[in-house]
């Protein structure tokens, strides 16, 4: 219906995602999927304007919600599968696109969806490390060529996972064929130029992990904050050794969040994520000030057991928190604005 408001607003937003205005797209999204709660159209035009405005979480919210509708639909499945990806939780990415297929087998972007989901969070994984997931990404990203020939994302994912499995005539073909789809794309020039020499990447970078590690910063930095602060209220005027329990727990706690997290990376992504914080000026900086807090209390735990009554190293531990918050809050928003952008 060419006057239904609902589909109005999903043409402006996609029009408005296209031209790189993601954020306009979602405040004009939020309102309408509010008050048409029962329209799956609707909530995966909002998940996707919120993967195009880098809030893969949100994406993950509205997707999930489509899903609960009950439609029977692709969309909703594949849309949680991108933002799942994106989160890092690319066994849960596998098992959402799996479904999309299972409900529209020749829709080409959930065949898409399945091959990135197989190959990790962003490009940095090396397919070689599973035979079976590289075979199921590269007859995934096949498939979707096959649905959309006249489209260049399919063969760009089927020469990028060719090239990690050193399948260099497949990955030549895709890329000179998206090139012919995408003519003026430089970087399907570059990559070409290094398919013809052989030479993959040597450097891969998790395009799409930053936010992902900017929320994890701030869960612990929220934490060690609250924690630190708690800390050096609680041992007022002068805490005894008993009191370095507390410090040992608000410890045990951080590390369990960064277990949980680091657990449910692939291992050949972690590399990557490493070299993408060193590549972030204040995303380093955040890192750095958080580590060097945990290091304060984690002395602080240990004077305390043995030497009652320290509290300044607890106070000193808490400052620094505040400062990489404050940096993390910057650089949140600086990574959002350069998505945008």
């Amino acid at each position: 219906m060419a006057d239904d408001p609902v589909a109005m607003a999903m043409r402006q937003a996609a029009e408005l995602c296209r031209t790189g205005k993601a954020a306009k797209a979602v405040r004009l999204l939020r309102p309408v999927a509010a008050q048409a709660p029962t329209d799956v159209d609707a909530w995966c035009a909002l998940s996707a304007a919120y993967l195009a405005d880098n809030q893969p979480k949100k994406a993950l919210e509205a997707a999930q919600h489509a899903v609960v509708l009950g439609s029977g639909k692709e969309g909703p499945h594949r849309l949680a599968s991108c933002a799942l990806t994106q989160l890092g939780r690319s066994a849960e990415a596998v098992v959402a696109a799996d479904c999309a297929i299972r409900a529209d087998p020749f829709e080409w972007r959930s065949h898409i969806a399945l091959a990135e989901a197989l190959i990790g969070s962003g490009a940095v994984e090396r397919v070689q490390h599973s035979e079976d997931d590289a075979k199921r990404a590269l007859i995934a990203a096949h498939r979707a060529s096959e649905l959309a020939p006249t489209e260049s994302r399919p063969f760009e994912v089927l020469s990028e996972i060719a090239s990690r499995a050193h399948r260099w005539d497949v990955a030549e073909q895709a890329l000179l064929t998206a090139l012919q789809l995408n003519p003026r794309n430089e970087h399907l020039r570059d990559e070409l130029a290094k398919v013809q020499r052989g030479e993959p990447d040597p450097e891969p970078v998790v395009r799409d992990a930053e936010p992902v590690l900017w929320d994890l910063l701030w869960r612990l930095v929220v934490l060690q904050g609250i924690g630190s602060l708690a800390l050096v209220i609680g041992g007022l005027p002068r805490p005894g050794s008993g009191y370095a329990v507390f410090g040992l727990v608000l410890l045990l706690v951080l590390g369990a969040v960064v277990w949980r997290f680091v657990s449910k990376v692939p291992a050949a992504v972690r590399p990557g994520l490493v070299r993408l914080a060193r590549s972030r000026k204040l995303l380093l900086l955040a890192s750095v000030l958080f580590a060097f807090g945990t290091l304060l209390l984690v002395l602080w735990t240990l004077i305390l057991a043995v030497w009652p009554g320290v509290l300044q190293t607890a106070v000193v531990a808490c400052v620094v928190t505040v400062l990489a918050g404050a940096v993390v809050l910057a650089g949140r928003r600086l990574a959002r604005w350069r998505s945008r952008t």
